[in-house]
């Protein structure tokens, strides 16, 4: 009772702090773009012509018309605003970022009587375009770095062609990608993914995997997220921006891939504008099948006689994807933008292993051999519903946005478990070890409903306040069957299933507040979460319970120097709560000889995250050195351990914390006009600390990664890409990672006006690409290696409708002048 009636007062505290905040703001008489007093000079406002958002950090230059000279510059700030101080003086601006034309104001002339020259508003035109008949086409740089985010531009890999987001995520600093296509962000998988924004009906690398290449705008990389997020993902989140097309009439795209081991691919998005109704809906099939190998050595001394367990291994793994998607959006008038969108998609994935086992003691009390054929499959399909209405107040900066979100899953794993007696020659008729069957229900509904206010306030200072319900259920039930061999048939044995139930409802509120000062920027956020925690098994009437309420500051400055250069220093506090199938404490046979098993007294982890930042453009090209500190507080980990029966046991625990302490480089060099080149290098110093069952755990290891990317416009529709990745040993609670590397090339043809696009891309092309690991522990070792069949050729086609812009010409923009702001 004491507890809700703090949670409640909190509550109701942040919003009063809120509603003080707007209605005491004292007036500040400002004139055109929000600074005090009278003032001489230069002010705008950019915007991108497609999106009519607003362009931040784009480079506005001065000049005297009367001989071209450069006088002053500056940078737009969030709202893509500017101002150029000015005496009196005839002049003309230009604007510049990265993936946009330049633009060329008209004359614009400061006097005694008329001290403000007014550009109005720009709107700036993406690069490729027609001038003059003459083909222009520019790139647009490959990872861009905004105040608090990475920006990942997809568009420019040419490898990414016919693949998800995962393959777009493969050379993105701070990003890892295993061998099975599981994604890292700074060497952990506790990530959030949002969809344009919002969350997406799935998680992790699962998320990623749903999400064609080619619908991709770009992502975003937020590694220390402000207070407005949730506080979920305890490296950060990966944001996935679509792309949309606001221009009447229909826009659309169709892309088909075929790739080695029968991959293929197809998906489609169709956008449809008539005045104020926006239709969208597009479709995406992918069929994967990757071949790999593996093996592992196992020597277990838990007792005086020794085991050694060989093990030969060759997989397949298939995965399909389906999924479908339409929405609406619709335009009442100039204040409110109601949404609607459906998703609906289906996950089939299955593999079909083949080992050959062979194990051995010391002293030589028996050997043995058998095969073992695991068949297995996870069957599931989702439904989404969103629905978002946006109203902006007739003050400029007041809006209110309301979202509501329904995600609901059904997924159906089973598997097939056949070992059975062999000899040195792998005969595979010598008699049944094991036979079983295990199938795992599992059904979830997530549902959130958000509300978002946001308040411009005096000059560029700026308030956020919001609220959110999230309430999440799932239940599951697994099922253990043995092989009767006189009946011939599977018989269920109740003692090894079992069924749960999981509950997790959280209330949060939060508010930040930001602005600038000169060259100056600021943010200070605060959100507080109150969480309920419930998960039972079948019987339990009391279950495992869990009631907290959290706190997650946030903070984030930025300064710029000499219009060029500019730093960050950022600090975030972030939460990762266990899910369902790491709570529940029943077991889950994976095979006679290993078994898994949740933990329902885990803890969440809690990180709190560091990051100064520092980045230099020069032309165009840039350099950044970003510094970070993380560290993770009762770090869940996976443990395995051994008995003298030598049955592995797997389950998770919560060390006591770890450490990451880094700085990641990365520069974007135009060496030619033909020839871009992007490097990039990540080192952290990673420390682990705690213990297992009893044992002290404290170890330590220098981590680091390297990248390139190397860019080659042999003509406008032709364009040759390589890059190469490089990961260096680490450590884990148990054991080591080995290093591996891995090199891919592409080239693209783009026909009839860049409507159509041809492209070829080889993934791995030396077959480097293998995962070796090592397990330590006092009673055995492990170690494990597993690979897939690469280099990997795909052959992508794709076909754009009225997805480029009309011929423009300079000479027409440097007379004409933007809108009114």
């Amino acid at each position: 009772m004491k507890f809700n009636i703090f949670k409640t007062i909190f509550l109701v505290g942040l919003l009063s702090i809120s509603n003080v905040l707007l209605s005491q703001a004292p007036p500040v008489k400002t004139t055109e773009g929000g600074q005090k007093g009278p003032r001489a000079g230069v002010v705008g406002k950019v915007m991108d012509a497609n999106t009519k958002k607003p362009v931040p950090y784009a480079s506005v230059a001065l000049y005297n018309s009367k001989d071209s000279s450069i006088v002053s510059g500056s940078i737009s700030n969030e709202e893509g605003k500017f101002f150029i101080k000015a005496g009196p003086g005839e002049y003309y601006v230009e604007v510049n970022f990265m993936g946009f034309e330049k633009y060329y104001s008209k004359k614009l002339v400061i006097s005694q009587q008329n001290k403000m020259a007014k550009v109005g508003l720009i709107k700036l035109q993406h690069s490729n375009a027609n001038l003059k008949g003459v083909e222009i086409v520019a790139t647009q740089s490959y990872v861009e770095y905004k105040i608090d985010r990475k920006v990942v531009n997809v568009s420019n890999q040419l490898g990414v062609a016919g693949g998800s987001a995962v393959l777009a995520l493969e050379n993105v600093p701070s990003i890892t990608v295993s061998i099975d296509g599981d994604v890292q962000l700074r060497g952990s998988s506790n990530f959030t993914v949002l969809i344009n924004g919002k969350p997406s009906p799935l998680t992790g690398t699962e998320a990623l995997e749903q999400i064609p290449s080619s619908v991709i705008k770009n992502i975003e990389i937020i590694t220390n997220p402000s207070a407005k997020y949730d506080p979920d993902g305890m490296t950060g989140i990966i944001n996935v921006i679509l792309k949309e097309d606001v221009k009447q009439g229909l826009n659309g795209m169709v892309e088909v891939s075929a790739a080695s081991y029968d991959t293929y691919g197809f998906n489609t998005l169709f956008n449809y504008r008539k005045n104020k109704f926006n239709y969208f809906i597009g479709a995406d099939v992918r069929l994967r099948n990757m071949p790999g190998y593996g093996s592992t050595n196992l020597e277990n001394f838990a007792t005086d006689t020794v085991l050694y367990r060989n093990t030969e291994l060759d997989r397949v793994r298939h995965k399909d994807v389906y999924t479908v998607r339409g929405g609406l959006d619709y335009y009442l008038n100039d204040n409110n933008t109601f949404g609607f969108d459906l998703t609906y998609g289906v996950n089939d994935f299955n593999k079909e292993y083949s080992s050959e086992i062979s194990e051995m003691t010391n002293p030589n009390i028996y050997e043995s051999y058998e095969l073992s054929d695991n068949d297995g499959s996870r069957n599931a399909d989702f439904f989404k519903a969103s629905v978002n209405w946006q109203h902006k107040f007739k003050t400029e900066g007041e809006s209110i946005e309301v979202y509501a979100f329904l995600n609901k899953k059904d997924e159906l794993k089973d598997e097939k478990q056949l070992e059975s007696f062999s000899n040195s020659n792998w005969d595979s008729d010598l008699g049944m070890k094991s036979w079983t069957y295990t199938a795992d229900d599992k059904n979830s509904v997530d549902f959130r409903f958000k509300l978002d206010y946001t308040k411009k306030l005096s000059g560029d200072k700026k308030l956020e306040a919001g609220l959110q319900s999230r309430t999440y259920r799932e239940n599951s039930e697994y099922n253990y069957n043995a092989y009767d061999t006189i009946t011939s048939d599977w018989v269920n044995v109740p003692d090894y299933g079992n069924s749960l139930t999981f509950s997790r409802d959280i209330i949060s509120a939060y508010t930040t507040y930001g602005g600038t000062y000169k060259d100056f920027g600021y943010q200070f956020g605060l959100r507080g979460e109150y969480t309920n925690r419930v998960i039972k098994s079948v019987g339990d009437s009391e279950g495992s319970t869990i009631n907290r309420f959290d706190i997650f500051p946030t903070i984030h400055f930025s300064q710029k120097f000499m219009e060029t250069n500019t730093a960050m220093l950022s600090y975030s506090r972030r939460i990762d709560r266990p899910g369902g199938w790491e709570l529940g404490p029943n077991p889950i046979f994976i095979s006679s000889n290993f078994i898994r098993y949740g933990n329902p007294n885990l803890e969440p982890e809690y990180s709190d995250n560091v990051e100064l930042n520092f980045q230099k453009t020069f032309g165009k090209s840039f350099v950044s050195v970003e510094g970070y500190y993380r560290t993770t507080k009762n770090k869940i980990t996976r443990i395995q351990e051994m008995d003298a029966n030598n049955i592995s046991y797997m389950t998770y625990a919560n060390l006591d914390r770890d450490h990451s302490t880094g700085v990641e480089l990365m520069t974007n060099i135009q060496i030619a006009k033909w020839l871009r080149l992007n490097l990039s290098g990540n080192y952290y110093y990673y420390k682990l600390e705690g213990d297992i069952n009893s044992a002290e755990v404290d170890k330590a290891s220098n981590n680091y990664d390297l990248r390139a990317d190397m860019n080659f416009m042999i003509t406008p529709e032709l364009r040759f890409q390589l890059n190469g990745f490089y990961r260096g040993p680490s450590v884990t609670a148990q054991g080591t990672f080995s290093e591996f590397y891995m090199v891919n090339t592409a080239l693209r043809y783009d026909l009839f006006n860049h409507k159509v696009q041809v492209s070829l891309n080889v993934r791995d092309v030396f077959n480097t690409m293998k995962h070796q690991m090592e397990l330590y522990t006092p009673t055995f070792n492990n170690s494990m290696m597993f690979g897939r069949d690469n280099p990997n050729f795909k052959l992508t086609l794709s076909y754009r409708i009225n997805n480029y812009k009309k011929e423009r010409n300079k000479n027409m923009e440097r007379e004409g002048g933007g809108d009114d702001i």
